[in-house]
């Protein structure tokens, strides 16, 4: 996957903006890149975990409720208080 942090790129023959992410066939093991202005691009790869993934902030969980959970965990923790 890329997502664009900034700026746009032109992948093959679709157009990425920013804060938009793109999943990369891996059946096909080419891909054209370009861009005519500076972009910032983070370029993630791995084997899929097979789990759903919700992301908050800094926080990155399988549920809603454990993104929750996980923010109250922190707050807690900031005030002092044992999780």
């Amino acid at each position: 996957m890329i997502l664009v942090h900034s700026g746009s790129i032109r992948l093959n023959d679709t157009t990425v903006k920013a804060v938009e992410l793109v999943e990369l066939d891996r059946i096909e093991p080419l891909a054209r890149l370009n861009s005519q202005w500076a972009a910032r691009l983070l370029v993630l790869s791995g084997e899929p975990i097979g789990e759903p993934v919700v992301g908050q902030g800094p926080f990155v969980m399988n549920s809603r409720q454990e993104i929750s959970q996980g923010i109250d965990d922190y707050q807690q923790v900031r005030k002092g208080r044992p999780a």
